[in-house]
């Protein structure tokens, strides 16, 4: 006998149903994992390396201007033309100032060393223009255009070169991370309603084999459906002890009542028998006691007649 058979029936129950309900847990928390998995991968993608990098495109933006804007202003050699030339300066100035504050909170908080090094490689470039740009804006100031030009096409246009060149590898290093990122995203994604579906499927077939057993072993126990076994059962029990037993199990409970019907069935003839028996018995003694009561008193009677004689 197997250790399921052994259990009663609330704890076969409660066992399969608690397998079931263990399943359905099983794919919600799969689930949960999936999804939380891909949105982690976009909050990665959208929320931190698109945010550093649309800060990063904001350096390119305001460099490659001011350098176009130093060109220009080096140019021209009316003075009327330079203050508009000089306020565009400025504003590109503290728009990459305030792209670099939020910058380097957001490389700090994430601890790249990769991206802290291609961070301060930026820094160190911009270190080394900013002398230089100042230094073309006071020849300019001072009216030494040829110096300002001799600065311009000297140091600082390699300047500008190589502080472009910084930020594009720290653009290009953010987009590296969203594509290693991406791809597993999406064949998680891909991959997500295959997943459901098996689990689905195999929670669908172990649920069934746990009802089919269940129901298995109480038709063994019974020995048929619970309302037909209760049916034949009730009908015994009211006294129609020739009804017909019908047991699918030789090891069920109506098994065992269809063994017992034929001694019950002799039991109630025996029983029978004895009853007949007693009342004959007593009908009998009941006639002997009467004719002997009668004799008894016939002699009564006739005993004083015989003294008056």
């Amino acid at each position: 006998m197997s250790l399921f058979s052994r259990l009663t029936l609330a704890w076969r129950l409660t066992l399969g149903f608690g397998l079931v309900l263990a399943l359905m847990v099983g794919i919600t928390l799969t689930g949960i994992q999936k999804v939380n998995f891909i949105d982690r991968s976009l909050q990665q993608v959208t929320d931190v390396n698109a945010v550093k990098q649309r800060y990063a495109i904001n350096f390119r933006g305001s460099v490659h201007d001011r350098a176009i804007v130093m060109r220009d202003v080096a140019l021209e050699t009316d003075p009327a033309r330079h203050p508009p030339l000089l306020s565009e300066i400025t504003r590109l100035e503290k728009f990459y100032q305030e792209s670099a504050v939020e910058l380097a909170r957001a490389i700090a908080r994430d601890g790249d060393p990769e991206e802290q090094r291609r961070w301060q490689a930026i820094q160190a470039i911009e270190q080394r223009t900013q002398p230089l740009v100042k230094q073309a804006l006071a020849h300019l100031e001072a009216g030494r255009h040829d110096d300002t030009r001799a600065v311009l096409m000297g140091d600082l246009r390699p300047a500008f070169t190589d502080w472009l060149a910084a930020i594009n590898a720290l653009i290009d290093y953010e987009e590296q991370k969203s594509q290693q990122v991406t791809p597993l995203a999406r064949a998680v994604a891909s991959q997500f309603q295959t997943l459901m579906l098996a689990l689905c499927g195999v929670s669908l077939v172990i649920g069934a084999l746990v009802a089919l057993g269940i129901t298995r072993q109480l038709l063994r126990s019974l020995g048929g459906e619970p309302a037909e076994a209760a049916a034949q059962v009730t009908q015994m029990a009211s006294g129609d002890l020739r009804a017909s037993i019908r047991a699918r199990y030789p090891d069920s409970m109506l098994a065992a009542v269809s063994r017992m019907q034929p001694w019950l069935i002799a039991s109630s003839f025996e029983m029978t028998g004895c009853e007949v028996r007693r009342k004959t018995s007593g009908a009998k003694f009941l006639d002997q006691k009467l004719a002997s009561d009668a004799a008894a008193e016939g002699s009564m009677r006739a005993s004083p007649r015989n003294h008056r004689r």
